[in-house]
This record gives C-alpha cells, sequence and structure tokens, in this order.
C-alpha cells in the first residue's frame, strides 16, 4: 500500500500497489515483483472447468480466484477488532481506499479519527454494527451504495471486507464478494456491487498525460501543448450495456 503519491485521488489514504500504478501510469515495484499474490490449497476439491456447472461436491475455482483478485485490487484494508476495540492497524491510523468509503447510517465516515478515535468501543460498535454501507456521500456521487458485511460479531477475515449477499441480483447469481462460498456455487460475473466498489476506488477514473514545457530563452507568440486523456468510462458504459 502507498499514500500521498503523485495522483493519489485522496490524500492521507493508502491504495493497494495495483491500484497506485494504475492512477499514476507506471510501475512502483520491481520489475520481478507481483502485484497481487494469492495462494490456494491445492487439498481443497476443485471444479477447474470453466462452464459453471460446478458440482454440489466440489468449489468452482474460478470463482475464488476472482474473489482474490477483488481483495488484492482494493477490497482490503485495516480496520480491525482486537479484544473487543475497534482500531485502524497502522501506526498512522490511516485508512485504506476501501475504509475511505465506510459510511454507517448517519452519513458517517467509521474512518474519521475525529468522529470515530482509533482505537476506541466507539469504533467497535461501528464495526459489528451490521448496519455499514459503501459508497461517496456527497451529490455527485455516480456510485450506488453497496451493503458492506459487518455482524454483530467480528469475525477476523470475514467482517468488513465483503459485501452482502442479499444485494445481489438474483439473475446474476450469489454476490462474488460475499462472505462464504458454499460447493456447487459459480459466479464468473463480477456484478454491479463489486464493480461499483472498485469504481469508487479509483479503478473507473481519467487522466490526463500533458506534454512536458522545456525551457526556452526566446518569447514564443504560440506554443502549442498536446495533452493526452486516459478514460475508463467508456469501458464501463460497455459493460453495463
Amino acid at each position: 500500500f502507498l499514500s500521498n503519491f503523485d495522483s493519489a485521488p485522496v490524500s492521507n489514504v493508502y491504495y493497494p500497489i495495483a491500484l497506485v500504478e494504475k492512477l499514476s501510469g507506471r510501475e512502483w515495484n520491481d520489475d520481478k515483483e507481483a502485484d497481487i499474490i494469492c495462494s490456494f490449497s491445492n487439498n481443497a476439491p476443485w471444479y477447474f472447468d470453466t462452464d459453471g456447472n460446478t458440482s454440489e461436491t466440489q468449489y468452482d475455482f474460478i470463482t475464488v480466484v476472482l474473489h482474490e483478485m477483488a481483495h488484492g485490487l482494493g477490497i482490503s484494508g485495516f480496520l480491525s477488532v482486537v479484544n473487543g476495540v475497534g482500531e485502524i492497524t497502522n501506526p498512522g491510523n490511516t485508512p485504506s481506499a476501501y475504509d475511505y468509503y465506510i459510511f454507517n447510517s448517519n452519513k458517517q465516515r467509521i474512518s474519521d479519527n475525529t468522529i470515530f478515535n482509533s482505537p476506541s468501543s466507539e469504533l467497535h460498535k461501528q464495526l459489528t454494527s451490521d448496519n455499514l454501507d459503501f459508497g461517496c456521500m456527497h451529490d455527485n456521487c455516480h456510485v450506488e451504495h453497496s451493503s458492506i458485511y459487518a455482524p454483530v460479531s467480528w469475525k477476523d477475515g470475514v467482517s468488513i471486507y465483503h459485501l452482502k449477499s442479499a444485494q445481489s441480483n438474483t439473475n446474476e447469481g450469489h454476490e462474488l464478494m460475499s462472505p462464504y462460498l458454499y460447493k456447487g456455487e459459480a459466479n464468473h460475473n463480477p456484478g454491479v456491487n463489486t464493480l461499483n466498489v472498485l469504481s469508487e476506488m479509483g479503478w473507473d477514473s481519467n487522466s490526463f498525460q500533458v506534454q512536458e514545457i522545456k525551457d526556452m530563452e526566446e518569447t514564443a507568440m504560440e506554443l502549442p501543448i498536446q495533452t493526452k486523456i486516459n478514460s475508463d468510462c467508456y469501458l464501463k458504459t460497455l459493460l453495463f450495456k
């Protein structure tokens, strides 16, 4: 995770390295270092075919891979509960891009230390309130809210960093980022909720590459400047058509 890099959409927010490279348009890792690393058990009864016809005795491998990749793309962060106290688990109490967009029913940002201190019992109440949403709260918000899985009993590795299954469209199967996967289930479509979350964090964005102007001694009446606009908005339109 990196924060306060060039092109960071929000200051003092940690972004996963894959998203950092997307937003900045350049590599940050060493050439031999991966952006996302996933490990899968070789003892699980996997279904490796790509047709989605997973038997009730196997787990669909593609579904699991897509789910874990979404975590690597940014559905992850630093919110946690330790001994009944909620906290942001880094020295600066700085949220991840995902943490930053979590709001309660009162439209309060739960990672805002001026509202909920970290660590504190008040933050714990928020993290286990079963009433949290992911989404922006300004008037120009283009992302629909997605309900976050925040059970009243904190579950390490499960709470907060998954979405409620009830939000999924029944025509598209279960929510890809639901907290649990059962044998026989297959979901090879990220779905609207997951795409909305990734979009708001920065995967659906515009960037400008402006031509650098060199120093010159002579006065120029006209100085043509070229600017390249990179946009993901058109791609998103195609995906939702």
